[in-house]
């Protein structure tokens, strides 16, 4: 059997996954104003669900900027997750594939910290898209990687 290919992926801001969030966000909106049209009198309660939809708005926004950005490597036994920061050892899932674009779950071997959800988009290395995909998708040996 031939082990998955050993490649390194940029992962940055996903434009796709701020998109969606956005459309996510406007059908929210747009049901809390609805409800607001509909109701008699405005009071507490529709205060509330306005300020709950603009909140959520504000904090999907936040959560967008502050995505993390570095690069998601496999070298043939493990996975590695490199930013500003430094460097970690782990492993991923993969949560969602559209062929384009993936979410994939990075958690670190045993450094305590919590697990990263990354958006990776074909357009950010359109020439190694296939190799990481093979590897993510690829089975590895957890007794290596110490997970």
């Amino acid at each position: 059997m031939r082990s998955a290919p050993s490649v390194s992926f940029p992962v940055g801001r996903s434009r796709f996954a701020g998109a969606l969030a956005l459309l996510l966000w406007c059908c929210g909106m747009l049901l809390a104003l609805r409800a607001l049209a509909a109701a008699s009198s405005i009071g507490w309660r529709e205060a509330a669900m306005l300020a709950a939809a603009l909140a959520a708005g504000a904090i999907a926004l936040g959560e967008w900027l502050r995505s993390p950005q570095g690069r998601l490597s496999f070298d043939g036994q493990g996975w590695h997750w490199i930013d500003a920061r430094a460097g970690r050892l782990g492993r991923i899932a993969v949560m969602l594939d559209l062929q384009q674009r993936m979410l994939v779950r990075f958690v670190g071997a045993g450094d305590g910290r919590g697990a990263l959800w990354l958006w990776l988009d074909q357009s950010a290395a359109p020439e190694r898209w296939h190799e990481f995909r093979s590897a993510a998708h690829a089975r590895t040996v957890r007794a290596s990687v110490g997970v």
